[in-house]
């Protein structure tokens, strides 16, 4: 700049606009390379310097952060997007899976239920190899071993019952030659 016909030779930081930011700018002359923001014109921008070996010079771009991480901007909400979308996806598996675990528990209950009402008829379907197909094979045995104690009760009863009676017809007969 000529001031009053002589050449003056200033720092950038010394002009008046660059006052707030001239930390920065020594910085950068003080280091061979590095980033940096500043604030001109109330917009926020990344300061991005190299000294160059072979001149001594100190470059430096200036460019707006707005700029910069835009396309960080578009990756968050892509980004957030995906990991929303894996969150449901993880919901809804864990949700079938766990449906899947539970329902035929939920039928061994109601089978069980209907057990103890003195329903013997009923069988469970016996699906796949897992534990719940295991108690299902156990609750279908002690189903079946319940029925035949009752078959083998039922036909004791009846046995007794005719035993009983063969007694008392006895008793009868042996009252009546006594009495004779």
């Amino acid at each position: 700049i000529r001031i009053n016909g002589q050449r003056k030779y200033f720092w950038i930081f010394e002009l008046e606009q660059y006052k707030n930011d001239a930390p920065a700018f020594k910085e950068a002359l003080g280091k061979e390379q590095g980033f940096n923001s500043i604030l001109y014109n109330g917009n926020t921008y990344l300061m991005v310097y190299y000294k160059v070996p072979s001149t001594g010079w100190t470059f430096v771009i200036n460019v707006p952060e707005a700029v910069i991480y835009k396309p960080l901007e578009t990756l968050k909400t892509l980004l957030l997007t995906l990991s929303l979308l894996s969150i449901l996806v993880v919901i809804g598996v864990t949700f079938m899976a766990a449906k899947r675990i539970t329902k035929p528990i939920e039928n061994l209950t109601s089978e069980l239920g209907l057990v103890a009402a003195g329903n013997l008829t009923v069988q469970i379907k016996e699906e796949g190899k897992d534990e719940i197909a295991a108690m299902a094979a156990g609750f279908n045995k002690m189903v079946q071993n319940l029925r035949s104690l009752i078959v083998q009760v039922h036909s004791s009863a009846e046995q007794m019952a005719a035993s009983s009676q063969q007694l008392t017809a006895s008793a009868h007969e042996s009252a009546q030659a006594s009495n004779q």
